[in-house]
């Protein structure tokens, strides 16, 4: 999908194992490169190294003011609040404006900057203007810019103004003067001359001194059609273009050409014009599923993508695709490379686009390295199947910074959202997404056994499925070595995580999910039966259920949540699933007796504020019991991250000399949740009736959330016939015992 440029600067029964824990002591000629990475990284030919030159894109002149809405990283207040986007990129500048206010007095704050990405001004701002000190606010407004060019050695802007007693703005042409900052001898552009109505412009582009805009014609004979429209000075020429019925991108092709991706009757076809001639001159021969949204258009270079931290190009020179560059090989962390935007590029140098902390703009100026310094290293590989934390990210490129033996990447093969199928999660987001992740629970099942898989895994604590070992290393042994203390950490999480005597995931961070209550409303009990949760409801939430919060839309999914939740009443003490219980029968007929068949979500913020504690301070007064349950047992914790060993993993000493990184104090400060280390929760700041209170609740938490979503998959397609009324439970649960069995059996 292609990504905005455009942000707003505001502020988630053990087995026998498969292989022993073992140092990584194959040498390089013995280790077997596989599909995706090679276990040792020792050829530099195999994935170049790129050096990352990081620019913070702020004005010098906005740098005190510059800041998160809401407050800076460092408390301070907010003064300004900007709209970026990226203009253009020119002669080794990048062009980005600024549009928004201050907060103190409402002031309009409109800038254009210029960054340099060449040799000799590398990362240097070396224009900035003011575009509001250009103009009197009396009279005009300027708005956004629309291009940047450099003509005979001067900087040109073409600038949408809007007179004050004006709707629209029309765009200006203007000289910048670097020494005053100001704009200077401004003339009208006007392309709607050559259409005889007004032309709604998508996109302009100046080459070779001539302005090229491409949009909609909004009124007359021709009114709906896309247009092409050339401006030489002050003569305006439409360029004939029957047969296209609309333009989706355009940019430049090379020296003489401009290409657009135009189309008509479901068809995309790629256009040139050549701007000698001003006339279309045929097509190019790319193949369709480059010209789709997915893929950026990147004047000169070609069509870009940036798919499982590849970034990957369809060159307008060569007609073929290759992979320009590995995020996983360039000085960028995983967080950094995350809605990364590829704005420039050449073979030798690429130039990103990204914001830090989602509102601080940076550029990447990425240039071929001469000196890898990760040679050698062995390669631990990271995947994850919903995604990554900042803790984690900044723990693997510490690790990485000062590990002599290792060096972890993060892989993106698993991550179920890559496979959600968009129109079928409109029309049920829960079973959609349940699918989506059982369908790659069961594609990296496949891939440890085969040997395949990645080394670590750093989510996946709620999937029961993996939780043997025949998938994940059993990590009791090495956390019973770190003697984790229990002024330190947060151990009976950990105690939690440990299933019959095996622990597969060592917690990083959590949140705790229940109901927030008032506590002398509750007295000493955990949780609420389902017999007593509509009483319950009454007492605390007004008879509102705040589960629905939950966003599911019907009674299978908040049977599908609260079996989420709860999944342990379904399994046996030998191991297997068994639907046929009093607990399981207690929770449907509670949904079919209780919850509407179509369920309308209320929006009430105070209700979905109940459902959880992720570390911010608690009201006074309150306290948090369980979700309704057969037994009435206390919260859940819900491990935000969590790290594993791979049953499969061919260097499980690096894997885990990297997890136990994560513990560390300074990484685990980073945490979205509430960490497992005490000190970094303490310095949260809370107040200590809140600390008090949340180590009282955690101690009172009896279950880490786990469940099993191929189940749970096999439970939603069944047990709509027992709330429809279609089937009696008894025969819904018979036949989901008996798929669930054949699953079972096949999995072994």
């Amino acid at each position: 999908m292609k990504k905005s440029t455009m942000r707003f600067i505001s502020v988630l029964v053990c087995m026998m194992m498969l292989l022993p824990l073992t140092a990584c002591k194959k040498t390089a000629k013995q280790a077997v490169p596989e599909d995706t990475y090679p276990h040792i990284y020792n050829d530099e030919a195999y994935m170049q190294w790129w050096d990352d030159n990081d620019v913070e894109a702020i004005p010098a002149g906005m740098k005190n003011e510059f800041v998160a809405e809401g407050g800076a990283p460092d408390g301070t207040n907010v003064s300004i609040q900007v709209q970026i986007d990226l203009v253009t990129v020119q002669n080794d500048t990048v062009f980005l404006q600024y549009i928004g206010y201050r907060t103190s007095d409402q002031a309009y704050v409109n800038s254009l900057t210029g960054f340099g990405i060449g040799v000799e001004n590398s990362g240097q701002q070396v224009i900035n203007i003011d575009l509001v000190a250009s103009f009197d606010p009396e009279k005009e407004i300027p708005r956004k810019v629309v291009s940047v060019h450099n003509e005979n050695g001067k900087w040109k802007v073409l600038l949408g103004v809007q007179k004050v007693d004006e709707v629209n703005d029309f765009p200006y042409e203007y000289e910048l003067d670097t020494s005053s900052g100001k704009l200077i001898n401004g003339r009208l552009i006007d392309p709607s001359q050559a259409v005889g109505s007004y032309l709604s412009v998508m996109k302009t582009i100046c080459m070779n001194g001539k302005y090229y805009f491409f949009g909609n014609i909004q009124g007359g004979s021709l009114a709906g059609q896309p247009a092409v429209v050339v401006g030489d000075n002050d003569q305006y020429t439409l360029i004939r273009t029957e047969g296209i019925e609309f333009v989706a991108d355009c940019g430049k092709y090379d020296d003489k050409h401009i290409v657009f991706v135009g189309g008509s009757q479901g068809t995309r076809t790629m256009y040139l014009i050549n701007t000698e001639t001003d006339s279309l001159e045929g097509t190019v021969n790319c193949p369709e599923e480059y010209l789709t949204s997915w893929h950026k258009m990147v004047d000169g270079f070609g069509f870009v993508s940036v798919e499982n931290r590849k970034v990957s190009c369809w060159s307008f020179s060569n007609h073929s695709e290759k992979t320009m560059l590995d995020m996983n090989y360039t000085g960028l962390s995983y967080e950094e490379s995350q809605n990364v935007e590829l704005i420039a590029g050449t073979e030798d140098k690429v130039i990103l686009l990204n914001y830090v902390d989602s509102w601080c703009p940076h550029i990447h100026i990425l240039t071929k390295s001469t000196d890898n310094p990760h040679i050698g290293k062995r390669v631990i590989k990271c995947a994850f199947l919903e995604g990554t934390t900042p803790l984690q990210s900044d723990a693997i490129a510490a690790f990485n910074s000062t590990s002599t033996q290792y060096y972890a990447i993060i892989i993106e093969d698993y991550k179920y959202w890559n496979i959600v199928d968009e129109e079928a999660a409109m029309e049920d987001w829960f079973r959609e997404h349940n699918r989506a992740k059982s369908e790659m629970i069961n594609k990296l099942m496949s891939d440890i056994r085969s040997g395949k898989g990645p080394d670590i895994l750093l989510d996946g604590a709620q999937y029961i499925e993996l939780q043997s070992q025949q998938f994940l290393v059993n990590l009791a042994p090495r956390i019973d070595e770190l003697k984790l203390s229990s002024k330190e950490y947060f151990t009976h999480v950990c105690d939690l995580s440990n299933r019959n005597g095996c622990t597969f995931y060592v917690p990083l961070e959590f949140y705790i999910n229940g109901l927030l209550v008032d506590a002398d409303k509750v007295g000493k009990e955990k949780g609420v039966k389902f017999s007593d949760y509509p009483a319950f409801l009454d007492t605390h939430f007004n008879s509102f259920d705040p589960i629905i919060e939950k966003g599911m839309t019907n009674q299978t999914g908040y049977l599908d949540e609260m079996l989420n939740t709860d999944f342990a009443i379904c399994i046996d003490e030998n191991g297997k699933y068994n639907f046929d219980t009093p607990a399981f029968r207690g929770m449907a007929e509670y949904v079919k007796n209780h919850v509407p068949e179509q369920i309308a979500y209320t929006g009430e913020s105070w209700l979905a504020n109940a459902l959880s504690l992720d570390g911010k301070s608690i009201a006074k007064g309150k306290t948090m019991v369980g979700y309704p349950s057969s037994d009435g047992h206390g919260a859940s914790i819900r491990l935000y991250s969590a790290a594993a060993v791979t049953a499969c993993s061919a260097c499980q000493d690096g894997a885990w000399e990297l997890i136990v990184s994560m513990l560390q104090e300074n990484n685990q400060k980073k945490a979205m949740g509430i960490p497992l280390n005490r000190n970094a929760f303490n310095a949260k700041g809370l107040n200590d009736e809140s600390v008090k209170k949340y180590e009282e609740i955690i101690e009172g938490c009896d279950n880490i959330v786990a469940t099993d979503y191929t189940v749970i998959n096999i439970i939603n397609e069944e047990i709509p016939a027992y709330f429809y009324g279609q089937k009696s439970l008894d025969d819904v649960i018979a036949i989901i015992n008996n798929r669930v069995k054949v699953l079972q059996d096949e999995r072994g």
